[in-house]
């Protein structure tokens, strides 16, 4: 019931989902599920500014196992101020081989509030490619906030470790001090 609530919220049909997990809650018990369904009634009471601009898609969050993991709070979509504009955030990739499995973590810090547009990791794996696209994360500096990476995504200033879900296949090199190739755009 849980897994089936989970697909309801991706769906962006959160009344469902809400229904769904609390089914689950009448067989497992879980504190940690009981706050997540607070913050999505929140998100439901929440007036709608237009009718042109419906609640945003609030996707489940997952941990860096890729497991779901509810006890955090959902993000909301951020729209840029209409003068900001997208630029690189952080870059650690270079022109030079790669190996896989980077030997350090990736990490990046933000000086002042930035929102986020994109993130990619580059996975050269030997030349083999995957059959699979995999995920990305961002842990903050205290260890317990994790986030499925989507855009417009704000964040505050920190420090930030970004979590792959292949890291054996993640490209590193000499030119990024063993860290895994990422580029972080956003404004």
């Amino acid at each position: 019931m849980r897994a089936e609530g989970e697909a309801l919220q991706r769906q962006n049909r959160i009344a469902d989902a809400i229904s769904k997990y609390r089914q689950s809650l009448v067989l497992v018990p879980d504190a940690a599920l009981q706050a997540h369904i607070a913050s999505l009634e929140r998100i439901l009471q929440t007036p709608v500014a237009t009718p042109a601009q419906p609640h945003p898609v609030v996707p489940p969050p997952f941990s860096n196992e890729g497991r779901s993991y509810t006890a955090i709070e959902p993000v909301q979509p951020v729209m840029p101020a209409p003068n900001a504009r997208s630029g690189v955030l952080y870059d650690n990739g270079n022109v030079s081989g790669v190996y896989n499995l980077p030997t350090r973590p990736t990490t990046f810090n933000l000086n002042r509030p930035a929102t986020l547009t994109s993130i990619v990791n580059y996975h050269w794996n030997d030349g083999r490619g995957k059959p699979h696209t995999g995920s990305i994360a961002l842990r903050d500096s205290s260890g317990h906030a994790y986030w499925t990476a989507i855009p417009n995504m704000q964040l505050p200033a920190g420090s930030y470790t970004v979590i792959d879900s292949d890291p054996a296949t993640w490209s590193q090199n000499s030119g990024s001090n063993g860290a895994g190739h990422t580029r972080i755009e956003g404004f």
